[in-house]
């Protein structure tokens, strides 16, 4: 098994998220309490390692490997999608090792979710404070996301990528899941593009025409491509 998969069966029964008040002060005795932003969820986990059923010191380099490069993870609990996550706190202890090999282990890891940026980008929008000119901006800002999204995803070379580096079968496949996601993007909207990239990318593994790094890089590519449609948009204005 690897990280993915033990991510995925894991259980959990923990997870905190905070909701910020401001106090204000009114006319009356008590002060008023004003919404304040949502903060951000987080699931700590623990998590045991046995050689009986993954290979420990493989599995603990790849979530310290991870957690260096501050990649994303889409995180599922079950086969259910919760979210993409990083991974902002890893501790390790090593229980058990026989000549030097880890035998078994115990990982603390602490998920803190990672918002979709253009959710959260529209979320902060409307957070501004109820001028009138400034509720009109945000309504315009909207709209103009939605619209220039569009044109972004419809001027095709805006938004691709240079995959040169990867082996023609590697390139191909890119190049399939790529149409793939960007149609399914159009079609559905830029808000569904992570449930959209997570269903393209699941069943692609590494095999005989791909290799594990080149499967890593598709889908960090895959997954850029939100953000691309963002940034053409933005330059727009």
């Amino acid at each position: 098994m690897n990280f993915d998969q033990i991510l995925n069966r894991t259980e959990i029964l923990k997870c905190s998220k905070q909701y910020k008040y401001y106090r204000q002060n009114g006319i009356g005795e008590k002060p008023t309490l004003v919404e304040g932003e949502q903060e951000l969820k987080t699931f700590p986990l623990k998590i045991k390692l046995h050689k009986s059923f993954c290979n420990p010191s493989e599995i603990l380099q790849d979530i310290e490997k991870r957690a260096e490069a501050r990649e994303v993870i889409n995180y599922f609990q079950g086969g259910e999608y919760i979210g993409d996550y990083v991974i902002e706190r890893f501790c390790k202890n090593i229980i058990q090792t026989i000549n030097g090999e880890i035998i078994c282990a115990e990982v603390e890891i602490d998920l803190l979710e990672k918002p979709n940026l253009i959710k959260n980008f529209l979320k902060q929008a409307w957070k501004i404070p109820l001028v009138t000119t400034t509720v009109f901006s945000a309504l315009k800002l909207k709209s103009f996301l939605k619209t220039s999204s569009q044109q972004a995803l419809n001027n095709s070379y805006k938004i691709t990528t240079n995959v040169s580096n990867l082996s023609l079968p590697a390139q191909n496949t890119f190049n399939q899941l790529n149409s793939q996601v960007v149609s399914g993007i159009r079609t559905n909207g830029i808000s569904s593009a992570n449930n959209i990239i997570q269903k393209t990318t699941q069943n692609l593994k590494a095999n005989a025409l791909l290799t594990t790094d080149e499967v890593k890089i598709i889908k960090r590519e895959l997954e850029k491509i939100p953000t691309k449609i963002i940034n053409a948009s933005l330059r727009k204005i």
